[in-house]
């Protein structure tokens, strides 16, 4: 009895958990903002496959084929429908809609070596930490800067300055990617219909 009750007592020796050197930009945030521990990140529980998480990827490859000018023909739009994502794909749809509506007439940047700035990867050494990530797209602007965007296909929420786009551009920064002395606006843009969010971005000292 003693062995199993001393097996079942929690062990006061066990150290708080060690933050991995390497994160990604959504894991940093959360950690940053208190939504997520460094528990969570060692013993992460499963996450089973949502309609939600499907209906993002879906959304995210189109915009980004789009973008690139890889649209379909009209006759091959069959091999396009998201098969596995929702049994009802006009969600997805009116989704990339929105986007086209919205960005159809901009330009997208690029970088040095000419390739456009969609779903571009990043490594940013951050607090110590590596942190890599990935930034759907960034676009000119008619002042000579830079829009950072970032799709959301989920729930809306009220952005801080230390979210993930602030992230973005700071790797960008760091990368040297951001115009001088131009401005720098970070823009969320929620594919519910509702109107998106903007605000300028102000490097750190």
């Amino acid at each position: 009895v003693a062995v199993i009750e001393a097996a079942m007592a929690p062990d006061t020796r066990s150290e708080a958990p060690v933050v991995p050197s390497i994160l990604s930009a959504t894991n940093h945030v959360a950690l940053q903002s208190g939504g997520m521990t460094a528990w969570d990140l060692v013993r992460p529980l499963p996450q089973r496959p949502t309609r939600a998480r499907r209906i993002g990827t879906e959304v995210h490859r189109l915009v980004e084929e789009w973008s690139r000018g890889m649209a379909p023909y009209p006759e091959e739009m069959e091999l396009d429908e998201p098969g596995e994502a929702v049994s009802d794909p006009s969600p997805i749809f009116e989704m990339l809609d929105r986007v086209k509506h919205r960005y159809e007439h901009r330009q997208i940047a690029r970088l040095p070596s000419g390739e456009p700035m969609l779903e571009l990867p990043f490594v940013l050494n951050k607090d110590g930490r590596i942190v890599r990530g990935r930034i759907d797209a960034v676009y000119e602007t008619d002042d000579g800067g830079v829009e950072i965007v970032d799709y959301k296909t989920g729930r809306r929420f009220e952005p801080d300055e230390n979210d993930q786009l602030g992230l973005y551009a700071e790797a960008l920064g760091a990368n040297g990617l951001l115009p001088r002395d131009r401005p720098v606006i970070l823009t969320y843009v929620f594919l519910d219909g509702g109107d998106p969010v903007s605000r300028a971005w102000i490097a750190p000292a």
